[in-house]
């Protein structure tokens, strides 16, 4: 998995510095991604792989192109790693993203959270994909079946509208951004699994 850039934290849990949220421009490999938040005090590992989807409706995506600020992108991913172990008593935190061309199926995002128990882990998971495409500023130009694109920043599918439009690509043409509420969210499903012993009823 090739990387583009990192950031730099010091870890709560253990007081050390680790790499943490990265861009990518290669594929993203969800077995180093869960290697980084490994913890022999975690009994939990939770894991959210968003991947592109074929379909919207009746429309078929060839592929997608995510862009960002990548300083901008890996300061709020940093700052995002920093609030969820601050909020849960999490061992470890990773946020990956892809940028460039992706193709039906291959992963764009990929989170992971360890914690000592489940619930943390999921409540952690689930909050930081949330935030991350309701203020992360990446962007990503749709190509359809038909030979149509446009771009769109990752969250106003959802009707998050926490990012401005992409500053690039704000002409009235297929290439313009646009807010679709009804547009499913980001082309993403969700993988989530738990690895670890963990099986208190906290």
């Amino acid at each position: 998995m090739a990387e583009l850039s990192w950031t730099r934290r010091v870890n709560p849990m253990h007081e050390e510095e680790t790499k943490t949220a990265r861009l990518v421009t290669s594929a993203i490999d969800p077995a180093e991604v869960i290697a980084a938040v490994a913890d022999p005090a975690s009994g939990a590992t939770v894991v959210f792989l968003g991947t592109v989807r074929e379909m919207t409706g009746d429309r078929r995506t060839e592929f997608l192109v995510y862009e960002c600020y990548a300083e901008m992108a890996e300061k709020v991913m940093a700052d995002l790693e920093r609030q969820a172990c601050e909020r849960w008593p999490l061992q470890g935190c990773r946020i990956v993203h892809r940028l460039g061309r992706l193709d039906p199926a291959e992963i764009s995002v990929a989170i992971a959270v360890s914690s000592p128990h489940r619930r943390e882990a999921f409540a952690a998971g689930s909050w930081i994909i949330d935030e991350f495409k309701r203020v992360v500023p990446i962007w990503k130009q749709e190509n359809w079946g038909d030979g149509s694109s446009e771009w769109v920043h990752h969250g106003e599918c959802c009707g998050h509208h926490g990012a401005a439009a992409h500053p690039l690509h704000t002409d009235a043409t297929d290439d313009a951004p646009r807010n679709d509420s009804h547009h499913d969210c980001e082309h993403l499903q969700a993988t989530s699994q738990i690895v670890g012993g963990e099986v208190s009823r906290d």
